[in-house]
């Protein structure tokens, strides 16, 4: 919990009763702590956001037919979201072999 101490032209968060100095913060530093407490709770948010995701991936990846996937990407250290990110991009792997199951190169031109 945030403590404010106010007097006269402006507040202070985590004040102790006894700071005198509270009383010569200025109006617009006062402004400057209310935008830093936005932001801090905006962070807060995307955190809990970036939490809830991860959690949502973890039950994704536990889909079987991500196994030998994963283990390939356990061998290199991979975390989630960098599995994430690669499956999202090459599952399945097979549509990049031609009809010989041999890997099919592209060039674009």
């Amino acid at each position: 919990m945030v403590m404010y101490r106010c007097c006269g032209d402006g507040c202070v968060a985590n004040a102790h009763p006894s700071d005198m100095t509270v009383c010569a913060i200025a109006l617009s530093d006062w402004a400057s702590l209310a935008r830093f407490d936005q932001i801090a709770k905006r962070l807060c948010d995307l955190q809990r956001e970036e939490y809830s995701i991860e959690v949502e991936l973890q039950q994704l990846l536990t889909d079987l037919k991500f196994t030998a996937y994963r283990q390939v990407f356990k061998a290199f250290g991979f975390g989630i979201r960098l599995e994430s990110i690669i499956l999202s991009q090459i599952y399945p792997v097979e549509n990049y072999f031609g009809a010989d199951g041999k890997p099919e190169v592209r060039i674009r031109s």
